[in-house]
């Protein structure tokens, strides 16, 4: 039994003898594994080098590579030499892991954004502070020729943004979390590797005696790439500027709790900016004035800038830079006929007249809403003058809402408001219609109905903006009179223009237009009963139907109209065909109605043809009889002139009666 268990000792001996022989044996390569063993856990990358030169108090590493999990590559650093105590690993030890100092030679970091946000660079979480007494990190620590390549995958971001670059890295600090640190940093940046910028940092932590000074400069400093990568917005891109006398300072005092409250200031002048904002086709141009930087966000009390040739003033910015968000306001004044390039929807159409705009972008910077607000007094839209426009509308990136468009049009009120989607999709446009007009205000009604007021509302859906349906309504009402009117057209152009009613005492019109535009069709009538003409001092009796095919035209139609001269009837038939035309007519003319001055002036002259492009007209009369009213010295001059007809020299031509 004794024998056995010494059997049993000597067998353990041997086996740890073989252990420490092998360790011994093969230490460096354990040395090895464990280091990366303790990378992967700690900070989740992999971590090779070789070769590797230990001693007790000594290790260098050589050719140390560093990628993510998937095998990215994040960190390459030809050389680094650490010294440390090893008894400072034991209890009692007054090192973090016995470190005394690091250096690393040519340390070059690449940091990627990839299209979908990720990072090749995993997430650090700094160790769980348990309460219990920490060991202090106590070193003296130094990077000599580092660099840093930051990529931006982003799909915001401009393609010769893409890149930042950190060159000529220099780093020497004195470390020491329990007592006071030191450090000082000089390197050169830029967004093009041969052209960058020189700037430096130094630093006096000292959290004990409970303050914390820290500060930067530069000369100069391109910040357009620093800042899209920051705000990753796809509505909101600065495409370029440069920071001058740039000054950041990070402090930090000790509240009366006796804790550390870092805060961060920072001070620059922008030159050059350019900023792409969404809703505008061209960008906002040569960005100039001062710029802040604080804890948590870049700001600027007011930039001057350029709008489609245009002033301009802006003003906010970038705030909570964890989650990043935007506020940033655009205000100008300026002509439509170079504004209206700024805009896409507006750069084809022929304005002019002075706009007051303001753009406001605010909220998440990934998705922010865009405001524009539009103002002006008076404008001219082809030749329509147009008084008192304002409008205000909502972008998002994937729609407008038209909160509110209106302007006056001689005595009209037009306002819109509704949707468009950015993208081609069902029902990408519904927009609501309205006018709040009067027949003074509209050509020709005047002559035809007295003044009256017009309501009409519209909606107008679409697909895609080049084929539009159009439905609504018209309604007025007057003294003793109204009008009534349905019209529904859709995106391809079938619809119906009426019912068209309009009543006036015992009077009425009705009208109504079928429409086939595909096929360049469309038919039409229109009845009108004992309806009055206000202009004429008339009474109108009408029968009228017509219709289009292509290019041709063709209308037939009966009318009476009676007035104090006495009573006209004819009956009527045009037909136009491209540049011809024909008409044919027979009637009954009665009194005519003129004053003393007209038909003094008034001359009967020969038709002509006209030149070669002017349409062919012939007319014909077969009849004429006249039945007067109330004779008068003037009606019985005029009755007794023969059927009217053209003259077709200057022998036929009559003088009209002299009246005193």
């Amino acid at each position: 039994m004794k024998i056995g268990r010494l059997r049993g000792y000597i067998g353990s001996v041997v086996v740890l003898l073989a252990i420490v022989a092998l360790a011994l044996w093969q230490w460096k390569a354990l040395a090895r594994f464990a280091i990366a063993a303790t990378a992967a856990s700690i900070a989740h990358v992999r971590l090779s080098l070789d070769p590797v030169t230990l001693t007790l108090d000594r290790a260098v590493f050589e050719n140390v590579r560093v990628t993510s999990v998937s095998g990215e590559p994040i960190a390459r650093i030809d050389r680094i030499a650490l010294t440390y105590d090893l008894r400072d690993l034991l209890p009692g030890g007054t090192r973090l892991f016995g470190l005394k100092s690091v250096e690393a030679n040519s340390l070059h970091v690449t940091i990627v954004r990839h299209a979908d946000g990720s990072y090749n660079v995993p997430s650090l979480r700094p160790p769980a502070n348990n309460g219990g007494k920490q060991i202090p990190l106590v070193l003296r620590a130094s990077v000599l020729d580092g660099s840093i390549d930051i990529s931006n995958e982003s799909p915001n971001a401009a393609a010769d943004k893409r890149h930042l670059y950190v060159e000529n890295l220099q780093v020497d600090a004195t470390i020491s979390s329990a007592a006071r640190s030191f450090y000082t940093v000089a390197l050169k940046y830029g967004e093009r590797p041969g052209d960058l910028y020189p700037v430096r940092g130094r630093g006096d932590i000292n959290a004990p005696a409970g303050y914390i000074d820290q500060r930067w400069t530069a000369p100069a400093l391109p910040i357009a790439a620093a800042v899209d990568f920051v705000v990753n917005s796809p509505s909101l891109r600065l495409d370029r500027g440069m920071l001058r006398n740039v000054d950041a300072r990070y402090f930090a005092l000790t509240d009366p709790s006796g804790t550390l409250s870092p805060h961060l200031t920072g001070s620059a002048t922008l030159a050059g900016g350019r900023l792409a904002i969404a809703g505008l086709a061209q960008p906002v141009e040569d960005l100039r004035g001062p710029v802040d930087v604080y804890d948590d966000g870049l700001l600027t009390p007011g930039l001057l800038a350029s709008v489609a040739g245009s002033s301009a003033q802006v003003s906010g910015g970038v705030y909570d830079l964890r989650n990043p968000h935007l506020r940033i306001a655009v205000r100008g004044t300026g002509d439509l006929a170079s504004l209206r390039f700024a805009f896409k929807a507006a750069r084809e159409l022929p304005m002019h007249g002075l706009l007051r705009f303001g753009l406001l972008v605010e909220g998440v910077a990934t998705q922010p809403l865009t405001w524009i607000d539009l103002r002006a007094p008076a404008l001219t839209y082809a030749a329509v003058a147009l008084e008192r426009m304002s409008g205000l509308v909502a972008l998002d990136g994937q729609r407008a809402d038209v909160i509110d468009l209106s302007a006056r049009y001689r005595d009209s009120d037009l306002g819109a408001s509704g949707r468009v989607e950015l993208q081609k999709k069902r029902d990408a446009i519904e927009m609501l219609l309205g006018a709040h007009t009067s027949t003074v205000a509209l050509p020709y009604l005047d002559t035809v109905l007295p003044e009256m007021r017009i309501d009409g509302i519209a909606l107008a859906t679409a697909d895609d903006p080049k084929a539009i349906a159009l439905r609504g309504i018209l309604s007025g009402a007057g003294p003793g009179e109204a009008l009534d009117a349905l019209f529904n057209v859709d995106s391809r152009g079938y619809g119906s223009i009426g019912p068209l009613h309009v009543s006036r005492n015992q009077g009425s019109l009705y009208a109504r237009i079928a429409l086939d535009r595909p096929h360049g069709l469309a038919i039409g009538l229109a009845r009108v009963r004992n309806l009055s003409l206000p202009a004429a001092k008339a009474t109108l009796n009408a029968t009228l139907f017509g219709g289009q095919a292509n290019a041709a035209i063709g209308v037939n139609g009966v009318a009476r109209v009676e007035s104090a001269w006495g009573t006209a009837s004819a009956q009527a038939r045009v037909v136009s065909k491209a540049a011809r035309s024909k008409a044919g007519s027979s009637g009954v003319w009665g009194r005519r109605r003129a004053s003393a001055r007209a038909l003094r002036d008034r001359r009967i002259r020969r038709a002509s043809l006209g030149p070669s492009s002017s349409p062919a007209v012939a007319i014909g009369v077969s009849k004429s009889t006249v039945t007067p009213v109330s004779p008068s010295p003037a009606a019985r001059c005029a009755l007794a002139m023969p059927p009217l007809r053209w003259a077709r020299s200057s022998s036929e031509r009559r003088e009209p009666c002299a009246i005193s």
